[in-house]
């Protein structure tokens, strides 16, 4: 922005009327929280029913295919986008 400044003619301002940016940063660390969290509690889930470590560490690390090939058609209706 002060580079900018520097270069306008005089009598023109630049403003910023408002800042999304720490809203969308606040965002982006929610999702990001709530991903580790679900993917922890799917391999709880996991554990709860195989009852064995060994085959829910086998069974754990495709949870993040699965849930990338199966976000798409959780809303069918949503922009592609988001």
């Amino acid at each position: 922005m002060e580079k900018l400044r520097d270069q306008l003619p005089k009598g023109v301002t630049i403003a910023i009327p408002i800042d999304n940016s720490t809203f969308i940063e606040n965002m982006i660390h929610d999702v990001s929280f709530d991903l580790v969290y679900g993917a922890l509690l799917a391999i709880l889930i996991i554990m709860f029913f195989l009852h064995d470590w060994r085959a829910t560490l086998i069974s754990a690390p495709p949870c993040r295919s699965r849930v990338i090939a199966t976000s798409p058609l959780s809303r069918p209706w949503a922009s592609p986008s988001t």
